[in-house]
């Protein structure tokens, strides 16, 4: 019996042996590297972990195989670029002495959960559902808020908005800022695809509109000229907003489709928008300038990097063939 307990420990340490040898083989095949930039390389797990929530969303989507399978060459491409710039990133913050602490992860990781009302067990949930884990995100993390300082330390004295920039953005973005503009309106309704036509070759002749919804109009208003009364324009269906809403004071529409019949509007006025005033929004609007300005120049910046840098791009391994649906 002693023989023979003997041989089954050296068989198992054979087998041990055997398994750590070939599991360090497989590591080294499977985790190999895929790019080197500067004093850092990226792996190939590196890739696949950055990319498992594109891969698990588009192995779901409603696409065939061949889609698939392009889709997912294309985001692992894409994702090896951006890695490529946060390494560049990163290296170019060592330079310019930029950390980030645990602590401070630590305290978004806990401003996160509050505002969010999760607690640590419906947080880790969450992230694993995302096919991640709380190493990975405080990674994540920390490259944004690294990048972030890098991006006010490298191009905060390059970029400039001025007043009248702000001003500009205000009166061209005049809907973000408050309610829609309201249109009051007037309309004719008849049932014939026809009639509706010939009415409104009387309305291109210069023909007054309340006069020929007097005239022709089934609808109730008709006796009032049509009159419909002051609707933001955002309350008619995609169909009739699409057909008004670049229409100016005393236009009328073409005709319209509808499940009442076939209709013609005018708009009779254009009540000007009751939205926030500039002074009130102003600050806002420069930092949403700021940080638009700001990503551009850090954009251009990166990119003179990458010139002197040395990067090294490895073939990318081809994605794992997605089995046929049977």
């Amino acid at each position: 019996m002693k023989p023979l307990k003997i041989y089954l420990i050296l068989a198992l340490a054979v087998v041990l042996f055997c398994g750590f040898f070939l599991s360090g083989v497989h590591a080294k095949i499977v985790d190999r590297v895929l790019a080197v930039v500067d004093n850092e390389i990226i792996t190939q797990v590196e890739l696949n972990q950055a990319i498992t929530v594109y891969e698990r969303q588009i192995k779901s989507a409603n696409m065939d195989d061949a889609r698939k399978q392009q889709a997912l060459a294309k985001v692992r491409q894409t994702m090896l670029e951006q890695m490529i710039d946060r390494s560049l990133a990163r290296q170019e913050a060592k330079k310019y002495h930029i950390e980030v602490s645990d602590r401070e992860v630590e305290d978004i990781i806990e401003n996160l959960k509050k505002q969010n009302n999760l607690s640590s067990v419906q947080f880790l949930r969450a992230l694993r559902e995302q096919g991640m884990d709380l190493d990975q995100y405080k990674k994540q993390i920390r490259q944004e808020v690294l990048q972030s300082r890098l991006i006010n330390q490298v191009v905060r004295s390059k970029v400039i908005v001025t007043d009248s920039d702000v001003r500009n953005y205000y009166d061209t973005h005049i809907r973000e800022f408050g309610k829609l503009e309201e249109y009051r309106l007037r309309n004719i309704l008849v049932k014939s695809k026809s009639l509706a036509d010939k009415i409104k070759g009387q309305l291109d002749e210069g023909k007054d509109f309340a006069e020929l919804a007097r005239s022709y109009s089934i609808y109730a208003n008709a006796q009032s000229g049509g009159e419909l009364g002051t609707f933001s324009v955002d309350s008619f269906s995609t169909e009739i907003r699409a057909g008004i809403e670049n229409l100016k004071k005393l236009q009328y529409s073409g005709v319209m489709e509808t499940a009442n019949g076939y209709q013609i509007f005018f708009v009779e006025d254009i009540i000007p928008a009751g939205g926030k005033p500039f002074g009130e929004v102003k600050d806002q609007i420069h930092e949403k300038l700021y940080k638009k300005a700001s990503e551009e120049k850090f954009a251009t910046w990166l990119e003179g990097l990458k010139k002197h840098a040395h990067i090294e791009i490895k073939d990318i391994p081809p994605v794992d063939k997605i089995p046929s649906k049977k």
